[in-house]
């Protein structure tokens, strides 16, 4: 297989296409949770694809239990994905005062008033951080929770947005008021900032041994620097809704 031929990161189907699909989905979610590198899983999966040609197996025969044989795997590999980088932290934080200053800061223009801070505000922001703090922090053990427990997983996000929509109902007093252009200024410069780091970070997609063409690795990038723009845009998209119900 050439470059050109190269399947795009995050397609493992196309690097294995002789595998069955719950056997292919169970074995590369089982190496993510571990932290394999991408390229390692790429790797993996054309050696089983060639495997199945030769032999004529299916991968349930030749390999048994697909975690089971992904942690066989992981256990010869040293984890190299690092998702709590310093990079990684800044545009987290950058994107979310992003999502949350502009659309307050573009409305609050938009009505000629000033930015509230409210404790509920605060509370919201907090539990928001947290949460996102301990997705980075400790990605595996979060990571398996939400993949391998989803009614554990369900039940603490109810929880969560309970808490969070409670903070905001119950907590209405304001702390401090801020001007709608310097809002709005600090948003958008954090949005872009945000963006930036997206683009600059490397992404650890999974690709074969040929590894991505510069095509396919920039459209990844811009796709990851695009998040928290198009997150934004949902926000002021919702509450243009919501005026437009009133």
């Amino acid at each position: 297989m050439n470059s050109t031929q190269t399947p795009s990161g995050g397609e493992p189907d196309a690097l294995a296409p002789s595998v069955d699909t719950d056997w292919l989905t169970a074995f590369v979610i089982e190496q993510r949770l571990l932290d394999v590198p991408g390229a390692t899983i790429g790797d993996a999966l054309a050696t089983i694809e060639g495997h199945l040609g030769d032999s004529g197996e299916s991968a349930w025969e030749a390999f048994g239990d697909p975690t089971r044989y992904a942690r066989e795997l992981a256990g010869r590999t040293t984890p190299l994905r690092d998702r709590s980088s310093a990079g990684t932290w800044a545009r987290t934080g950058l994107g979310l005062a992003a999502t949350v200053s502009v659309p307050r800061g573009l409305f609050a223009v938009v009505d000629s008033t000033a930015v509230s801070l409210t404790w509920g505000g605060i509370l919201t922001l907090g539990l928001t951080v947290a949460m996102i703090a301990a997705l980075l922090s400790w990605p595996t053990p979060t990571s398996r929770l939400l993949v391998k427990h989803p009614a554990a997983s369900a039940a603490l996000l109810a929880c969560t947005l309970g808490l969070l929509l409670g903070g905001l109902f119950f907590f209405r007093n304001e702390v401090a008021t801020l001007d709608a252009w310097e809002t709005l200024g600090g948003g958008l410069a954090a949005l872009l900032a945000a963006s930036w780091f997206a683009i600059r970070q490397p992404l650890d997609l999974i690709a074969g041994p040929n590894g991505l063409s510069t095509k396919q690795q920039r459209r990844a990038q811009l796709i990851s620097a695009g998040l928290f723009p198009v997150a934004v845009l949902m926000v002021v998209a919702a509450e243009l809704l919501l005026r437009a119900a009133r």
